[in-house]
Formats: C-alpha cells, sequence, structure tokens
C-alpha cells in the first residue's frame, strides 16, 4: 500500500485520533457497564428533574419475526400526556421509520405507567410526553419481562 501522501510524522496522530474516536464510540455505547435504565428511569443518586413525567414501567414492544429476519430495526416517536394517574392519553404518532411498528409501539405505551409531573403543592398534574420507541427482538427477551413497581418518591422535606 502506497502511503506516500501522507507524511511519517502524521501516522502516530491519526492512529491517536482514531485510538480516541474507538474509546468514545465505546464509551458511548457501553459507558454504564453494559446496562441500560428503562427510558426515562431515575439514576440511582440523581434527584428525577422537575418538569418532565418519568416512565415508571414499559414492557418493551417486541419486533415482527419479519423485520428481524430482514435485519430492519425500526424506530418510532410518539407524542402523548401523561394522565395525574400515570396514564398515557391522547398517543399520536411524530415520526416511524417503519409503519407496520405503529400500533405495537402505541400499544406498550398505552400499557405503560408512568410518574406524572406535580406542581410545587405535590398534586400531580397532566404533561406532554414524547418519547422514541425501537422494538427489541423477541429472541433477545429470553423471558417475557415481569411489571416492575414504580420508584417509591420519598419527600424528604
Amino acid at each position: 500500500m502506497d502511503t506516500s501522501f501522507i507524511s511519517s510524522d502524521a501516522i502516530p496522530l491519526i492512529a491517536l485520533v482514531a485510538g480516541a474516536l474507538l474509546v468514545f464510540v465505546f464509551a458511548l455505547c457501553f459507558g454504564q457497564g453494559g446496562q441500560t435504565p428503562a427510558p426515562g428511569a431515575p439514576v440511582p443518586g440523581q434527584e428525577m428533574e422537575s418538569g418532565l413525567p418519568r416512565v415508571a414501567y414499559l414492557e418493551p414492544p417486541v419486533l415482527p419475526s419479519h423485520l428481524e429476519f430482514w435485519g430492519i430495526r425500526p424506530e418510532t416517536v410518539l407524542r402523548f400526556t401523561v394522565s395525574k394517574t400515570g396514564k398515557a392519553t391522547n398517543i399520536k404518532m411524530v415520526r416511524t421509520t417503519h409503519l407496520e411498528v405503529v400500533a405495537i409501539c402505541t400499544e406498550a405505551v398505552r400499557r405503560a405507567s408512568f410518574l406524572p409531573l406535580r406542581d410545587p403543592d405535590g398534586e400531580a398534574v397532566e404533561a406532554p410526553m414524547v418519547l422514541t420507541l425501537c422494538p427489541v427482538s423477541a429472541r433477545s427477551l429470553k423471558r417475557k419481562p415481569r411489571a416492575q413497581p414504580a420508584p417509591s418518591l420519598v419527600d424528604a422535606g
């Protein structure tokens, strides 16, 4: 391979940049020890952000087998309202990469539980939310996911 167009002094710099890029991508993908929290789940040790409802439980939508066979990994963005009781209402599709999974994703959000937004007095209020869903392979779910209880919120005051 002819590398005469690259000076020999630049090769270590190129290798350093390529290595740094590889480390960045690895950290981005696996930065949480291989464990990815549920979308919107509170991170231990951090207070929940005020102004945003959170996901308490969401069973992942399952990718249809024929889409999995062809290697299609669709993504659907849904906009909805989180009610005072923590249920999704007025679910609308914002965009999708494959129309066939819209119903699957919508049903997953309809069955999900959310931690509603609270006003300064601690009362639950309705709030809008946007969520991106990527259906998972049925093979990746070794067993049917079990419902997890919503994290309890203890008033520190």
